[in-house]
């Protein structure tokens, strides 16, 4: 009889702690889902077969699948790309944390245009040990609901990936410059895209060749990119080039010597 009533007093005790708890919101579901599946990958190798490796791409398939249904819930004429994006930092965060200096955190820009709101969102997924897929996506608002319709950015694939917005000079469209490093190349070797989104389809504004010891730095009419001389053994070492944007996608104003 002491040990029932033991038990009921434990049972009524528990009722207010799971009551304060609530119901998980859709952010928290996807959360610990994201996690769940996270746990499932080994940064610390490579996958030993393909038999694996088709495991690790379902995976990351899955965590895909997560992000689109947590977005699609979202009312596309109330969220704030600002809000979007640290809620994808903190659903993605365990991806980000695997190297700061390799990885950049989640983008998210939405832009109002004639064929309705868009939003492009962009981030990394690490499958294994020097093994990362990079995903840039873009939706379209159906319903009042964001919808993905197109996609871009496996060029990155291998890559770390850092993205900013760009000032887009097309009203209605999202651009983006995006640059990473490539994770095993023996050395500093960066890829620089800049692509745009219409609502519909992306395009690639500038896929320039990949650069050497590359450092990309946001102006307020587009980028500079610092990198090393393409002839290294000519003076100057290394070049600063300026790029500002037009209608057709970035072009370099000027490239002078630079110290850093």
């Amino acid at each position: 009889m002491d040990a029932a009533i033991s038990l009921v007093l434990l049972l009524v005790q528990a009722v207010p702690a799971l009551q304060s708890q609530g119901p998980v919101t859709p952010r928290q579901g996807t959360k610990e889902r994201v996690a769940s599946l996270t746990r499932q990958l080994d940064w610390r190798r490579a996958a030993t077969s393909e038999e694996e490796r088709s495991v690790w791409n379902g995976i990351t398939d899955r965590i895909h699948e997560e992000i689109n249904a947590y977005i699609r819930v979202l009312d596309a004429h109330l969220v704030k790309d600002e809000d979007l994006q640290d809620q994808l930092r903190d659903i993605l965060a365990p991806h980000a944390s695997y190297d700061p200096e390799l990885i950049g955190p989640p983008l998210a820009r939405i832009a109002d245009g004639p064929k309705g709101r868009a939003l492009v969102i962009t981030y990394v997924l690490m499958r294994g040990l020097h093994d990362s897929t990079v995903t840039v996506r873009g939706y379209r608002s159906v319903d009042g609901r964001f919808q993905p319709v197109a996609s871009t950015g496996s060029d990155f694939d291998r890559f770390g990936l850092f993205a900013a917005n760009l000032p887009a000079p097309l009203p209605g469209e999202i651009w983006i410059l995006a640059h990473g490093r490539a994770i095993t190349f023996n050395g500093t070797l960066i890829r620089v895209r800049a692509y745009a989104f219409d609502g519909e389809r992306f395009r690639t504004l500038w896929g320039p060749e990949d650069m050497l010891n590359a450092n990309v730095r946001m102006t307020a009419n587009g980028f500079t990119i610092v990198r090393a001389n393409e002839q290294p053994q000519k003076l100057p070492y290394r070049l600063q080039d300026e790029y500002v944007l037009t209608l057709d996608g970035p072009i370099r104003v000027s490239s002078r010597s630079s110290a850093h």
